[in-house]
C-alpha cells in the first residue's frame, strides 16, 4: 500500500550518500535548549531540520520547553539565581513563565554536566511556538522543517477533552503561519498522534519510539509512562507504525537494529534516530544507512559525515 507523500516527510529522506542532520532541540550540545538564538544558529550552520517540545501553558499558550515542569539546571530566576522547586508549565500563565530565563545552564548539577561546551546567554527566555513558527515562515526560502514533539503529559495522559485542546492549539497555530508541508506532528504518545491523524489529516505523522529497558537521560522526562509498551516488538516496530498511519519511525538510537531499519524502508517509512551523539554512534548509524540523524551535536556530524564521504 502506497503512502501519502508528504513534502515534509521527504526532506527528511536520506539518499544515495545522504544522511540528513536534524538539530535536537537546535543544536542542544552548544547553544541553549529549545530557545530562539538556538534555533536561529542552527539554521545559519546550515541545518533546516529542526526537533523542538511543545507543551500548553496554563492559559492554553503553546511554548517550546522540554519537561512538564520548569527545570532546574535550565531555568533561573530573571536576573537571579536557578530556580529550587519545579512548578509545572500548565500551572503558570505566559505571563508567569517571563519571570524565568533559560540561557544559562546550572554546570553543577548532573544535566549541567553533560554539555560543558554550551554557550551561555543572558536575557533568554521560553519561546511561544509561534516566534519559531514566524520565524521559518518569514526566511526567503521555505527549506527549514520541523519536527514537531506534542508532549504527553502523564498526568493526562487519559484525557481526551485535554488532548484534543493540545493538538487543536498547536495545528491551529502551524496553520495560521501556513507552515503545513514544513511540519511533523511528532511524539511518543501514539493517542496523541491518533488525535493529529483524526482532527488534522493534512499533517503527516512521526512516531517516537524506546524500548522500556532503556533507562530515561538524567534530567529528563521520561517517555515510558506515556508511550506504548513495544518492548516485544522487536524488530516489527516499524509495522506498528506503518499500521497506525505514520510517515516517519524515530527510534532510541540503542534500539534500531540492521533488520527493523530494513522493514522500515521496505514500508516506505522514514527513519531518524535519537538523539545520537557520540563518535561511535554516529559512525554506526552512517554504517547502518539511516535516513536522519537527531542530534545535540550538528556540526559533528558533519564532520564525521564528510570523512565518510556523505552529504547532508
Amino acid at each position: 500500500m502506497k503512502k501519502h507523500s508528504y513534502r515534509a516527510v521527504e526532506a527528511f529522506r536520506g539518499a544515495d550518500k545522504t544522511i540528513r542532520i536534524v538539530g535536537h532541540r537546535g543544536a542542544r550540545g552548544v547553544f541553549p535548549e529549545n530557545t530562539m538564538i538556538g534555533f536561529k544558529s542552527t539554521i545559519e550552520m546550515g541545518i533546516n531540520l529542526l526537533e523542538f517540545d511543545v507543551v500548553l501553558c496554563a492559559d492554553g499558550v503553546p511554548v517550546i520547553t522540554h519537561n512538564h515542569a520548569l527545570h532546574v539546571p535550565t531555568f533561573k530566576h530573571v536576573g537571579g539565581d536557578f530556580i529550587d522547586h519545579e512548578p509545572k508549565v500548565l500551572d503558570l500563565t505566559w505571563s508567569q513563565l517571563q519571570c524565568f530565563e533559560v540561557g544559562r545552564l546550572d554546570s553543577s548539577t548532573q544535566y549541567g554536566q553533560r554539555f560543558p561546551d554550551q554557550l551561555q546567554f543572558a536575557g533568554i527566555k521560553v519561546p511561544k511556538l509561534d516566534e519559531l513558527l514566524g520565524h521559518v515562515a518569514n526566511l526567503s526560502e521555505n527549506n527549514v522543517y520541523l519536527m514537531l514533539e506534542i508532549k504527553s503529559d502523564p498526568n493526562h495522559v487519559n484525557n481526551d477533552t485535554f488532548r484534543k485542546k493540545l493538538v487543536s492549539e498547536v495545528t491551529k497555530r502551524v496553520r495560521h503561519f501556513d507552515l503545513i508541508n514544513q511540519t511533523l506532528l511528532h511524539s511518543f504518545d501514539w493517542r496523541i498522534l491518533e488525535e493529529c491523524k483524526s482532527s488534522a489529516p493534512d499533517f503527516p505523522t512521526s512516531f517516537l519510539t524506546q524500548i522500556n529497558h532503556n533507562p530515561a537521560d538524567v534530567g529528563e522526562d521520561s517517555s515510558l509512562s506515556v508511550g506504548p509498551n513495544i518492548k516485544n516488538y522487536g524488530d516489527h516496530i516499524p509495522d506498528k507504525v506503518f499500521e497506525k498511519g505514520g510517515s516517519l519511525w524515530c527510534p532510541n538510537v540503542q534500539d534500531i537494529t540492521p533488520t527493523g531499519l530494513k522493514r522500515a524502508k521496505n514500508l516506505g517509512l522514514v527513519t531518524a534516530v535519537w538523539t545520537v551523539n557520540t563518535v561511535e554512534e554516529i559512525d554506526r548509524m552512517i554504517e547502518y544507512g539511516v535516513d536522519a540523524i537527531v542530534t545535540d551535536y550538528p556540526g559533528r556530524v558533519q564532520q564525521r559525515l564528510a570523512v565518510n564521504g556523505y552529504n547532508w
